[in-house]
């Protein structure tokens, strides 16, 4: 195992010598698509749910908990886990569920299991960035979150019972003192950048694999699709105009390899394995597709939508102000997050 890890890194660092100028391509579009797209539509839900992760999500949730609870065999107190998650988008289920395993709110398997089931494509990407941005269609981008959204909460269900924990939860913290709250707040946004770097870094990595791909002597819609498993970002800004939305929705809601690995990375202590992941992912991905389906029959869009979309469509801001300046803000936190591990 160890000499094809080595034998594949050699490998892929001979093509970024070699292919240096398409590759340093890439990492620039994947760059301008972080600061454009990426940062403004997932750091702010993300901070906010990491504020309130930061301040426990656990807690007195009555009886709309106790039906979550229900639903998708969950602590009926960490219901705002899987609400967050609907609105941050992909990595915020498993960010939560990270903090509140560290500070023993749940056990390893709750965290496991609500990994699993809180994935799901934030608001923000589909109807603004995927919509707006790549399809030039609203409607287009709120059919397709239907349909991702149905896909979640299905599957959320499917795999809360096979992946059944103890619904026991642990201690509660509380936060809601005036000290309290302004620790969770700092801690919040603190995570939620270190969070979104590690999400960044990501991209740009998958980028450089992905212009290596690019190469390949193969059909565009053979690309797009490659492209579209490895980063959903770039493969909805390169791709999405020619799928149709049903395959679109399967996509976004797979979610692509990218941002598995974000996932692995932020949940590591839970011990969520990649063909547990995979499985729940395809299985949703298949369900989103149906589901989407049927819904065009009953909310039809113009077919016309995915005719213009390109790459260059999602980045009409590239040398924005705000968008560097928000990229130094979570450099900086980077900073002071390896200062403050150096002094431990």
């Amino acid at each position: 195992m160890k000499k094809t890890v080595w034998l594949a890194a050699a490998c892929f660092c001979v093509a970024l010598i070699a292919f240096s100028g398409n590759v340093a391509q890439g990492i620039r579009q994947a760059f301008l698509l972080c600061t454009d797209v990426l940062i403004p539509s997932v750091f702010p839900f993300m901070a906010l749910t990491c504020i309130a992760g930061a301040a426990s999500a656990t807690g007195n949730s009555g009886k709309v908990g106790r039906f979550f609870s229900k639903v998708f065999c969950i602590p009926a107190s960490t219901v705002g886990v899987w609400a967050f998650s609907m609105l941050g988008g992909y990595p915020v289920g498993a960010s939560m569920s990270a903090q509140l395993l560290e500070r023993g709110e749940i056990t390893a398997p709750q965290s496991k299991t609500l990994t699993l089931i809180c994935f799901n494509a934030g608001p923000a990407f589909v109807i603004n960035a995927l919509g707006m941005g790549m399809l030039g269609s609203k409607k287009a981008g709120a059919v397709v979150f239907a349909g991702v959204c149905t896909a979640a909460v299905l599957t959320g269900a499917v795999a809360g019972r096979i992946y059944k924990p103890d619904l026991r939860v642990g201690k509660t913290v509380n936060n809601t003192n005036a000290d309290g709250m302004a620790q969770a707040v700092v801690q919040g946004v603190y995570t939620a950048g270190r969070n979104m770097l590690g999400i960044c870094a990501w991209v740009l990595f998958f980028s450089a694999l992905i212009s290596l791909v690019l190469m390949f002597p193969v059909k565009k819609e053979v690309q797009d699709v490659a492209v579209m498993l490895l980063e959903i970002t770039q493969g909805c800004a390169r791709g999405a105009a020619g799928l149709s939305l049903p395959a679109v929705a399967a996509f976004v809601s797979f979610g692509g390899v990218c941002v598995l690995c974000q996932v692995l990375s932020i949940a590591q202590r839970s011990a969520v394995k990649l063909s547990e992941i995979l499985i729940t992912r395809a299985f949703s991905a298949a369900v989103a597709y149906a589901v989407t389906g049927a819904l065009l029959k009953i909310f039809p869009v113009e077919a016309a939508v995915n005719v213009n979309a390109s790459f260059d469509t999602v980045m009409p801001y590239s040398h924005s102000v705000a968008s560097a300046v928000m990229l130094m803000i979570l450099c900086v936190i980077l900073i002071f997050d390896l200062d403050t591990k150096q002094k431990v």
